[in-house]
């Protein structure tokens, strides 16, 4: 059961939170995926595109589903100069420019316009679906934006964390008409209630608001921790698999459990 997934995740976060350093992580050092990956499953990142049928595929990560018009702008003159001319959204936010001929100088462009980042293993791990809307929809109940761009900083600047798998996924929900409550995350924070009308992040693992594993609760101001110490152990248990899993439900049914000092119960 994913439950005792959760169980020795959350043991593990507990060693990571007591230090800022990922040391005593072991972290497998792998090679840069190859910029004409065709493998199915693969996941085309800015730097690291894929080969599809008509041409290389890129795709732009947008934390938090937000881009500026200067920036998509940007994108749609970099998508006619080295792609096909046509930029499309996914079903997860982000954005697409298929039929590149020149990877590395449509990625250039887009590292040197702000829109992505450098190397492309720090890009593919900026993967966090929100909710883009909710710090002006009255309905939502918590701003996402602000734990959107605190998760996106350190996934940049954490190189340990460049080793989570390019599909695993951060959900962060605010809740509100761009609720993103039904995206199915690897670790996730849902704006809830406290008992005294606060709103707090309830941490889950694996899945929808629905149906995903709950931790616990959280501050908002604590909720960027626990879920950085969550991915790294996450990475921590990858090593001790003769078969690492891609995302989080591949680990069910994997040992016991210990609470996150960051977050309290149900």
């Amino acid at each position: 059961m994913i439950a005792a997934v959760a169980a020795k995740l959350c043991a593990r976060a507990v060693a990571g939170a007591s230090s800022a350093s990922p040391e005593g992580y072991r972290v497998a050092s792998s090679p840069s995926p190859d910029p004409a990956d065709k493998r199915r499953g693969a996941c085309p990142a800015v730097g690291a595109p894929m080969r599809s049928g008509d041409g290389l595929l890129m795709r732009l990560r947008l934390p938090g589903g937000r881009i500026t018009a200067q920036g998509f702008a940007r994108v749609a003159r970099i998508a006619a100069r080295h792609g096909n001319g046509h930029v499309d959204l996914t079903a997860l936010g982000n954005l697409q420019i298929r039929g590149v001929v020149d990877g590395a100088a449509a990625s250039a462009e887009l590292v040197a316009a702000g829109l992505a980042v450098a190397p492309a293993e720090a890009e593919s791990a900026r993967n966090i679906v929100a909710s883009a809307a909710a710090d002006v929809d009255p309905c939502a109940l918590a701003d996402s934006q602000p734990l959107v761009r605190e998760l996106d900083a350190a996934l940049q600047n954490a190189p340990d964390l460049w080793q989570l798998p390019p599909k695993f996924r951060f959900v962060i929900d605010g809740g509100g008409a761009s609720s993103v409550a039904m995206q199915p995350g690897d670790i996730r924070a849902d704006a809830v209630p406290a008992p005294d009308g606060t709103p707090v992040y309830r941490l889950a693992l694996a899945g929808t608001a629905a149906d995903a594993e709950p931790l616990g609760c959280c501050a908002p101001q604590q909720a960027g921790a626990a879920m950085l110490a969550l991915a790294r152990a996450f990475l921590s248990l990858q090593a001790e698999l003769a078969q690492p899993a891609a995302r989080m439900a591949e680990k069910n049914g994997y040992l016991e459990f210990d609470a996150h000092p960051l977050i309290t119960t149900p």
